[in-house]
C-alpha cells in the first residue's frame, strides 16, 4: 500500500524499534487510556439495571460526553493534569456501539463530531493520540463493552436469557436479574465471559463465520461478512469525519495529533482451534477459572435451557483452585431467540420470512431458522441427547479438513481489511498491531504496513489484578504460556526484587514480539534445497512497541485505602503504598533497559475538582470504582481529593486525627503556616469572586485564566493594553488554555525574553547563595545560564523560589494540582527521556530516594556545544528529559502548597473548599501548570468560525525544582519540568555512552497518607546550608521525630 499524499512535518516515523520525529530524534511515548468511561453512555455505569435493556432496544443513547466534558471547562483541568504528569500519548477508546447504536448503518455523526472536538482539545495540549476500537467480551449487553445491542439479535441471540444460562455474566444482573446484587459481583469474574457461550459463539461468527457457520446468512451474505462490514464501515466513517475536519477546517489532526489506529482491542479466538469441546482448553488465554466453569459442551446445553452441574473455581493467593460443583438450572430459558418472540419491552421479533421490523435485516430462514442452537444446525452436537458429535469441529476447516490457525487464517485477513479502510482516510496512519493477549503476533506483509507500524501488546500483573493484593511472591505467567518452564512451580518468584526482575523480563518478551511482525517468510524444505538464500537479503523494518494497557487495581485489600474496616485500621485510609509498589514494578519494567512506551489503564476524566464532582454517576468513586464491572484502575479520583479528607461522618477517623493534633501542638518545632494561606479548590486559582470582571452568578460557561502575576512576559490579549492585565482575564472554556510551557518538552510558541526579581525580606530568608537582601534583576539569558561544560564533571542546579512569599501565596499551587486526587502518583509520574539524540540504553529511578539515572548512546546527529542560534532553535538540538515536580519540587514551593500537613490549618482550608463545592460553585478556573505553551481554538458564538490564538506566556517557572545534576559530558539547562542536555556527537558506528544523574536536593519529599506532605523550614534549611550544617536526610524532620510508624508516613 502506498500513497502520494505528503506526510505532515510533525508526523512520527517508526524505525529502529523507535518512534522518530522529522529531525531524527527518538521520541519516548508515555501516557494513559482516555478513558475507561468511554465503554458506556454517561450515567450508565455497569451496575445500573434500570432502563438498561429498554434504552438498548429503542436504539441506545449517544456517548457524547465520554471521555471528557468540553463544555464546562473540566476537560482543560484533566488534560492539564495529564500533561503535568509528563504524559504525551493518549490511547483513545471508542466503541462500535458509540458509532452505530441506533441500528445498522445508522451512524451517530453528532458523536463523531464531538470526538473531533475532543481531539482538537488533546492537540492543544500537545498530546499524540492513537484510536482504540475498544471491546471486552463482545458487548455491554454481554457483560463487557464494544458492539451495539442489535448485533445480538442479528446473530439469533435472545440477550434476556444470558444470565440465567450463564452464557454471560452481566454486572447489573448479578447473580440473577430478579435478585440482582451488583455490589457482590466477584472481582475480575467478568473475564470468564471470554470462555462462556456468548463470547465463544460471537467471536467465532465475527472472525470465522464463513468457515464454521456457512448456513448463517443474513441480508444475502454470511454473518462474518455482515458483522465485519458494519464494524469496519463504522470506524471508517469516524476516520472520514476526522479527514473532513482536517480538509474543511484545517485542524491538522491526522499525523500531527492522531498518529494511528489500534486494531480490535483484545480480540478473542472464540471456539477456533479448540481440540475437544468436551474439555476446557489449557493453552488459550480465555480460560480464567473463577466462579462457574462449564466446559464448551455444557455451555451448549445450557444455552438450550438444559440443567447442568458444572465445576466451580476460585482464584486465590496461590492461583486458581477448584472449590466444588454447582448446578445451573435455566428453567427452560435458552439464549436462542424464537421467531416473532416479543421482547420484555413489547417490541416484535422477526417475522416468519426472516425480516426484522425494528432493525431491518432479512435472515435466510431456509438455512438459518431461529429457535435452536446454530452449532446444532451445523452438526456439531445433538440437542436431544446432548451428545457432542464433532468434538474437534473447530480444530480443522470443515470443508478442507486442514488444521486452522486463528491468527493467520482469520485474524490477519480482518486486520488487513480494517487497515485498508482506515488508510483510505488516513493514508499515513501507524497501524498498531494487537493480537489476542499474550499471543505471538503473525507475520504481516510489508506491503500492508508500508513502513508505518507498531506492536501494541497488553500486560497486567495477573496475580495482583485478580487477587487485588500486592504479594511477596508472584509468577511469570507469560513465561508459563510461552513454554519457558517445564513446570509452573519454576515460574514462581519470591521477594520484591525477584518479582520486579520477572516483570521486566516479561515486558522484554513482549518487546521482542515486534520482530515477528516483519520476520522473513519461512522457507519450505523443498525450495531451500534448490534455491540458495540471497547474499544480501533486505533487512526487515524494526517497528517499536507500545504496551497498550498496563496498570494496577487501587481497591486492594478489601478497599482498606478507602473504607477502614475498623478504627484500628484507620491508619490505612489514603495509604496507597501497596498500589505504588505494584504500579512501580510494572512501569519500571517498561523503563530500565526495555525502554518501551505504554498507555496506562486508565484515567477517568468525567467529574473533576469543579462543583458537582461528587454527583456525577459516571465519575470514578470509591464505592463503584471505574464504573465498569467492579474494576478500579483510574489514576485519579474525585473521591481522593483532599477536600474530602476530613469527613464529619467518619467518627473514628476524626477521633484519631484529634489525638494526633493534640500531640503535634505540643511540639515547639511544628511550623505554623501563614494565616493568609488560600483556601481555594485544588486547581490553585487566583481570581477573586469579588472581581468586577466576574459575572454575577458564575456562569458554568466561564473559565478564569489568571494573568495578573505574569509581569513583563504576560500574554498580549487582543484589544487590551499591558497595563490592563492586573485583573483576571475571563475567557470561554474553549478559549482558555492553561499556561503549560514545556511540560514534556513540547513548545508551540516562541518565548520572549523576560526579567524577574529575587525578592528577600526578614520574613523570607535569602535563597541559597544569596549575599544580600536587595532586589536584583536577572535577565532570561542569565536565568537559563548553562551549567559548566567540563567532561566527567559534577554540577548542581538549585532552582528555588525567587518571588516574594506574598506573591507566591497568590500564585497557583502546581504541586497540589498535580497530586490532589491522584493515587500512587509517585509510581506513574516518573522522570524519563522524552526526545533523544542517540539511543537510550537504560534508565533507573528510585522513588524512595528521588534519584534518576539515564544512559544514552550518542549518535552522529549530536552537537558539540550549544549553538548560538535562537533559544527555541537551540533546544531542538538538545535531548529533553522530563523531571516531574511531583518528585523534585523545591521546599520553597512545597511550603506554600495546600498539601502541606498541618491538621488545624488543613482542615480549615479544606472544609471551606468542601462547603463551596457543595454550594455549587460553577466557575471552572483553568489551572496554570508550568511547562507547555498552549494553542487554543476559539469558537465564535455561532460555533462556525474558529480562531486560533497563541497565548504568549511567561518563561517556564525557574523556581519549581531543587535538584542536583551530574553529567558525564556536555551541558544542560532546566526550564519548568524539562531538562535540556547537549552532549558531543558520536562517531559513526556504535557511538559513546553518556550519563546523566539527577537527585532532589535534601532527599525525597516526605508524604503522609492522603498525599499530605512534610516540608522543613526554608529558613533553617538555608541557614544550615550556608553554615555548612546538616540538611535533608542528614537531620530528622519534626514529623520523623513525632509521628511514629502508626501515623502512616511514607518516606519518599
Amino acid at each position: 500500500m502506498s500513497t502520494h499524499e505528503p506526510i505532515h512535518p510533525q508526523a512520527l516515523h517508526t524505525a529502529q524499534f523507535s518512534f522518530i520525529d522529522a529531525k531524527g530524534r527518538k521520541i519516548h511515548l508515555r501516557g494513559v487510556n482516555l478513558s475507561g468511561s468511554s465503554k458506556a453512555p454517561l450515567n450508565q455505569p455497569s451496575h445500573v439495571l434500570k432502563e438498561f435493556w429498554d434504552v438498548a432496544e429503542s436504539g441506545g443513547e449517544s456517548l457524547i460526553g465520554q471521555p471528557l466534558n468540553i463544555e464546562d471547562g473540566s476537560a482543560d483541568e484533566h488534560l492539564a493534569r495529564l500533561r503535568g504528569w509528563g504524559f504525551n500519548l493518549l490511547r483513545f477508546p471508542v466503541t462500535w456501539e458509540a458509532l452505530e447504536h441506533a441500528g445498522p448503518k445508522k451512524y451517530d455523526y453528532e458523536f463523531m463530531d464531538y470526538i473531533v472536538r475532543v481531539l482538537v482539545k488533546c492537540k492543544q495540549y500537545g498530546f499524540r493520540v492513537y484510536m482504540d476500537p475498544h471491546q471486552d467480551t463482545w458487548s455491554r449487553f454481554s457483560g463487557g463493552s464494544g458492539a451495539p445491542f442489535w448485533t445480538l439479535p442479528a446473530c439469533g441471540i435472545n440477550p434476556y436469557n444470558l444470565s440465567s444460562t450463564h452464557a454471560a455474566l452481566i454486572h447489573s444482573e448479578w447473580p440473577l436479574p430478579h435478585t440482582s446484587d451488583p455490589a457482590s459481583f466477584p472481582a475480575m469474574i467478568w473475564g470468564t465471559n471470554y470462555g462462556r457461550l456468548l463470547s465463544l459463539t460471537l467471536f467465532t461468527l465475527f472472525f470465522a463465520g464463513r468457515a464454521f457457520a456457512p448456513n448463517c446468512i443474513i441480508d444475502g451474505i454470511n454473518i462474518q461478512d455482515y458483522l465485519q462490514n458494519h464494524y469496519i464501515a463504522s470506524f471508517g466513517e469516524l476516520a472520514d469525519r476526522i479527514k473532513r475536519a482536517d480538509e474543511e477546517e484545517g485542524l491538522e489532526l491526522r499525523d500531527a495529533c492522531v498518529i494511528g489506529w489500534d486494531s480490535l482491542n483484545e480480540p478473542a479466538e472464540g471456539f477456533v482451534e479448540w481440540d475437544d469441546l468436551n474439555k476446557n482448553p489449557t493453552q488459550q488465554t480465555t480460560t480464567l477459572k473463577k466462579g462457574t466453569y462449564p466446559t464448551p459442551a455444557q455451555s451448549l446445553r445450557l444455552g438450550m435451557g438444559q440443567t447442568q452441574t458444572v465445576e466451580t473455581w476460585d482464584f486465590g493467593t496461590f492461583g486458581p483452585k477448584r472449590t466444588g460443583t454447582a448446578t445451573i438450572d435455566p428453567k427452560g430459558r435458552k439464549i436462542w431467540a424464537e421467531p416473532e418472540e416479543m421482547s420484555p419491552s413489547g417490541l416484535m421479533g422477526e417475522l416468519p420470512d426472516g425480516t426484522h421490523p425494528r432493525w431491518g435485516w432479512k435472515r435466510d430462514v431456509s438455512k438459518w431458522p431461529l429457535g435452536t442452537c446454530i452449532w446444532a444446525l451445523h452438526g456439531v452436537w445433538d440437542v436431544q441427547s446432548g451428545f457432542i458429535l464433532r468434538p474437534d469441529y473447530f480444530k480443522f476447516h470443515p470443508s478442507t479438513g486442514i488444521e486452522v490457525h486463528f491468527l493467520t487464517d482469520f485474524w490477519l485477513p480482518h486486520f488487513a481489511a480494517y487497515t485498508a479502510r482506515i488508510r483510505q482516510s488516513h493514508p499515513h496512519e501507524i497501524a498498531f498491531v494487537q493480537p489476542p493477549v499474550f499471543a505471538l503476533p503473525p507475520r504481516v506483509e510489508e506491503e500492508l504496513l508500508n513502513g508505518r507500524c507498531a506492536y501494541t501488546g497488553h500486560y497486567y500483573d495477573g496475580l495482583t489484578l485478580i487477587t487485588k493484593h500486592w504479594n511477596w511472591f508472584n509468577a511469570d505467567s507469560l513465561g508459563v504460556l510461552r513454554g519457558r518452564y517445564r513446570s509452573p512451580i519454576q515460574a514462581v518468584k519470591f521477594g520484591e526484587k525477584a518479582i520486579r526482575k520477572s516483570i521486566m523480563e516479561q515486558i522484554r518478551m513482549l518487546k521482542s514480539d515486534a520482530e515477528l511482525i516483519t520476520a522473513p517468510p519461512p522457507t519450505s524444505s523443498s525450495s531451500s534445497s534448490l534455491l540458495a538464500p540471497p547474499d544480501n537479503p533486505p533487512k526487515p523494518n524494526q517497528y517499536p512497541t507500545i504496551i497498550g494497557e498496563i496498570g494496577t487495581p487501587f481497591d486492594m485489600d478489601s478497599k482498606r485505602s478507602y473504607f477502614p474496616s475498623s478504627p484500628r485500621k484507620n491508619k490505612y485510609r489514603g495509604d496507597y503504598t501497596s498500589q505504588e509498589k505494584a504500579l512501580d514494578a510494572s512501569l519500571n519494567a517498561c523503563d530500565g533497559m526495555n525502554n518501551v512506551g505504554y498507555t496506562v489503564w486508565t484515567y477517568l476524566g468525567v467529574g473533576g475538582s469543579v462543583a458537582g464532582a461528587k454527583d456525577s454517576a459516571t465519575r470514578h468513586t470509591h464505592e463503584w470504582g471505574d464504573g465498569w464491572n467492579g474494576e478500579d484502575l483510574s489514576l485519579w479520583s474525585a473521591d481522593d481529593l483532599r477536600r474530602w479528607w476530613f469527613d464529619d461522618d467518619d467518627v473514628a477517623f476524626k477521633e484519631n486525627i484529634e489525638a494526633k493534633n493534640s500531640r503535634l501542638r505540643k511540639s515547639k518545632s511544628l511550623p505554623r503556616p501563614k494565616q493568609s494561606l488560600r483556601s481555594e479548590s485544588q486547581a490553585g486559582l487566583l481570581a477573586s469572586r469579588s472581581s468586577p470582571n466576574l459575572p454575577s452568578g458564575g456562569s458554568r460557561n466561564v473559565s478564569v485564566l489568571t494573568l495578573n502575576t505574569m509581569g513583563s512576559s504576560s500574554p498580549r490579549i487582543p484589544g487590551r493594553d499591558a497595563g490592563e492585565l492586573d485583573s483576571p482575564v475571563l475567557l470561554t472554556p474553549s478559549a482558555s488554555t492553561p499556561t503549560l510551557l514545556g511540560f514534556g518538552g513540547v513548545g508551540l510558541a516562541k518565548k520572549p525574553s523576560v526579567a524577574f526579581s529575587i525578592h528577600t525580606s526578614a520574613d523570607d530568608p535569602p535563597p541559597v547563595g544569596a549575599t544580600d537582601t536587595t532586589t536584583t534583576a536577572v535577565s532570561a539569558s542569565d536565568k537559563d545560564k548553562d551549567s559548566s561544560t567540563s567532561t566527567n564533571s559534577s554540577s548542581s542546579s538549585t532552582l528555588l523560589n525567587h518571588t516574594s512569599r506574598g506573591q507566591q501565596e497568590a500564585e497557583e499551587d502546581p504541586y497540589d494540582f498535580l497530586t490532589d486526587g491522584a493515587r500512587a502518583v509517585r509510581a506513574f509520574c516518573r522522570p524519563r527521556p522524552v526526545k533523544v539524540w542517540g539511543e537510550t540504553v537504560k534508565t533507573e529511578f528510585e522513588i524512595r530516594k528521588a534519584e534518576f539515572k539515564c544512559v544514552i548512546r550518542t549518535s552522529a546527529a549530536g552537537v558539540e556545544a550549544v549553538p548560538q542560534g535562537g533559544e527555541e532553535e537551540d533546544e531542538e538540538l538538545a535531548t529533553e528529559i522530563f523531571l516531574p515536580l511531583v518528585h523534585f519540587a523545591s521546599n520553597r514551593l512545597l511550603e506554600l502548597s495546600k498539601a502541606k500537613w498541618d491538621p488545624d490549618a488543613a482542615k480549615q482550608r479544606l472544609v471551606e473548599s468542601k462547603k463551596q463545592s457543595m454550594k455549587g460553585v460553577e466557575t471552572m478556573q483553568t489551572p496554570k501548570v508550568y511547562g507547555i505553551e498552549g494553542i487554543d481554538t476559539d469558537e465564535s458564538e455561532g460555533g462556525e468560525e474558529r480562531e486560533k490564538r497563541f497565548l504568549e506566556t511567561i518563561e517556564d517557572n525557574p523556581n519549581l525544582l531543587d535538584v542536583e545534576v551530574r553529567v558525564s559530558a556536555g551541558k544542560y539547562k532546566i526550564r519548568g519540568q524539562t531538562l535540556y542536555w547537549w552532549y558531543p556527537k558520536g562517531t559513526e558506528g556504535e557511538g559513546e555512552e553518556v550519563t546523566i544523574e539527577v537527585k532532589r536536593r535534601g532527599g525525597a519529599i516526605k508524604v503522609h497518607r492522603g498525599g499530605w506532605i512534610d516540608v522543613p523550614s526554608s529558613s533553617s534549611s538555608s541557614s544550615r546550608t550556608q553554615m555548612g550544617g546538616k540538611t535533608g536526610d542528614e537531620e530528622k524532620s519534626w514529623c520523623e521525630r513525632l509521628c511514629g510508624c502508626d501515623f502512616g508516613c511514607v518516606i519518599m
